[in-house]
């Protein structure tokens, strides 16, 4: 926008509408993203804690496998279980001393039982009751796949030895690999039901062909275990129900069920960062937003001045844009819109190109300021010359370019030129150090040598390069199709 328009009362009012508007957008978006982002960062916050909830779950269910499977060990990988359990009838006192006084009560199993590879159940113990060759246990038949996953991952594990099987030793006191293990409810209570063949410790005590066992437990999850684990995770009322997808929350993991669709699921009431994130980040929000509002009041209430600071800040952008930084001659810019316009009239008008000589010698030794202040004094002779008889600009970085509108006759142009010659030619004092250069000049006159800026400005460079080409320190002049260069004189 023009100085001249922000001038004008309907500018200014249009332009101060403008602000308002701006002002008034700038608040509603600034409230808009801060609700937005809160809104958001504590919906993640939710979404992290829930995934974060559920994974230590899903861990804490592994390591309780785990455990069970470490227990359920110590009587099923044992020589001392193979004997017991080896021809038709169990060892009883075996039996009764280390499965009904000991495995159950020591670690809360509720029941376990043996089963032989016809399916058939040797023995099972139900709380303190010991039943020799049950028929139609429903704490087998219920879990019928898991003895027989556990036969098949014996048969996939074991290797013959002597007249046997063993499967190869794990580590300590368990085999990993060759249990069946499930949530499941057994009596109506949620547990984990493990089975494993009954395995020796040492080939003395291997299994023949047929003759394998198979013993299987359940551990019920009991108020108080389910609620240890609650407290371990820090999760709100953990409870463990029957699967239904319809009706569970999302805050809840499916129990395994050995590859099986899952029977039991745990769930809890989910930790609930939002409110937390909410409470404590509103108020700042708030507080922002207050800042906003004063900091565009402040704004609007300024505009004034800044339309005013604006308008002078274009006006020395446009000097600025039309004027060499360094030098404070006009730039390329400006001479070729000066240029054009003089070329619209009837007089003749020169074209000086100068370069100058030597000066990329004075930045190699002396350095960039020196150079600049070489270029700032040289500036100031050719402005000083050429007067007011042209306009002379800087183009380049020791390229300098002028247009003359009077006498634009040879005599003068050979006099001009070689004036700048010898201007450039003079020391520039820098820091004790007398800096010498120099300048080759070439000139071309419109209409005569183009009808054309760009053509008059292109035989002008020519000549240049020709000053340049036959010996420096020149000014050469065109004189209709053959320029003769007159050599300065000293």
């Amino acid at each position: 926008m023009a100085s001249s328009d922000l001038s004008k009362p309907a500018a200014r009012t249009g332009v101060a509408r403008r602000v308002y508007f701006a002002a008034a957008a700038m608040v509603f978006v600034f409230v808009a993203t801060v609700v937005f982002v809160i809104e958001l960062s504590s919906r993640e916050a939710d979404r992290f804690a829930l995934e974060a909830e559920m994974r230590s779950t899903r861990l804490e269910f592994q390591r309780l496998t785990g455990d069970a499977i470490r227990e359920f060990s110590e009587t099923s990988y044992w020589d001392d279980a193979v004997e017991a359990f080896a021809g038709e009838e169990p060892d009883t006192d075996f039996i009764e001393e280390e499965i009904v006084d000991w495995l159950l009560p020591e670690f809360g199993f509720d029941w376990a039982a043996a089963v032989d590879d016809a399916g058939e159940t040797v023995v099972a113990v139900i709380g303190e009751q010991l039943l020799s060759h049950p028929q139609n246990l429903a704490i087998v038949r219920d879990n019928a796949d898991l003895i027989d996953k556990a036969r098949t991952l014996y048969q996939q594990r074991r290797v013959r030895t002597g007249d046997g099987f063993v499967v190869p030793a794990g580590h300590g006191s368990i085999i990993d690999g060759v249990q069946a293990t499930a949530f499941r409810s057994s009596g109506g209570k949620p547990g984990l039901v493990t089975a494993q063949v009954i395995l020796p410790e040492t080939a003395d005590y291997a299994i023949g062909e047929g003759e394998a066992k198979v013993f299987i437990a359940f551990k019920p999850m009991t108020a108080q275990i389910i609620a240890d684990i609650g407290d371990r995770l820090g999760l709100p009322a953990p409870r463990i129900v029957p699967f239904d997808p319809r009706a569970l929350p999302i805050s809840h993991v499916d129990l395994p069920n050995d590859g099986a669709a899952p029977e039991l699921a745990f769930q809890w009431h989910p930790r609930a960062p939002r409110i937390a994130i909410l409470g404590a980040v509103a108020p700042l929000a708030l507080g922002l937003c207050a800042l906003i509002c004063v900091a565009m009041i402040y704004i609007v209430t300024r505009h004034g001045r800044a339309l005013q600071a604006l308008a002078a800040s274009e006006e020395r952008n446009r000097l600025m844009a039309a004027h060499d930084a360094l030098t404070g001659l006009p730039n390329r810019h400006q001479f070729d819109a000066v240029f054009e316009n003089l070329i619209g009239e009837s007089d003749p008008v020169a074209v000086i190109c100068i370069d100058l000589d030597r000066f990329k010698v004075v930045n190699d030794t002396h350095g960039h300021d020196a150079g600049d202040a070489v270029l700032r004094a040289v500036a100031k002779r050719f402005q000083d010359r050429i007067g007011d008889h042209g306009i002379v600009a800087r183009i380049g970085g020791d390229e300098f370019i002028a247009a003359v509108t009077k006498q634009v006759d040879r005599d003068f142009l050979q006099w001009l030129g070689d004036s700048l010659v010898q201007d450039a030619s003079e020391p520039v004092s820098y820091h004790g150090h007398e800096l010498v250069i120099g300048a080759s000049i070439g000139i071309a006159i419109w209409p005569r040598d183009g009808r054309a800026a760009r053509e008059v400005i292109t035989a002008a460079d020519q000549f240049l390069y020709r000053s340049k080409g036959e010996g420096r320190g020149r000014t050469t002049i065109a004189e209709g199709d053959e320029a003769k260069p007159a050599k300065l004189a000293s």
